[in-house]
């Protein structure tokens, strides 16, 4: 797994194309332009704390169980990795 890791300060961060907001967020998350693929949460130990294949544009995810703390979300359609971002849970 390779992480492409960038300073955050604002509210939204795009990155190849996916908008996630609220970003820091405490409970939910919003991410857009997601389309079809499956979407993976992975810590900061690279470990997958969430999975789940999906085929919208927009989706939302409960991130209250979560401990604080940096996030990475990868996108992959047709078994390739075509998106990757992140996101700080308060």
């Amino acid at each position: 797994i390779v992480f492409d890791v960038r300073f955050n300060s604002g509210i939204e961060e795009t990155i190849n194309d996916i908008l996630i907001y609220p970003n820091p967020a405490n409970d939910l998350i919003n991410i857009n332009c997601v389309n079809e693929g499956e979407i993976s949460i992975y810590n900061i130990l690279g470990e997958v704390i969430y999975s789940h294949v999906v085929n919208q544009d927009k989706i939302t995810i409960d991130i209250s169980s979560l401990q604080s703390g940096k996030y990475f979300i990868q996108i992959e359609s047709n078994g390739k990795m075509s998106k990757m971002s992140s996101f700080v849970k308060i």
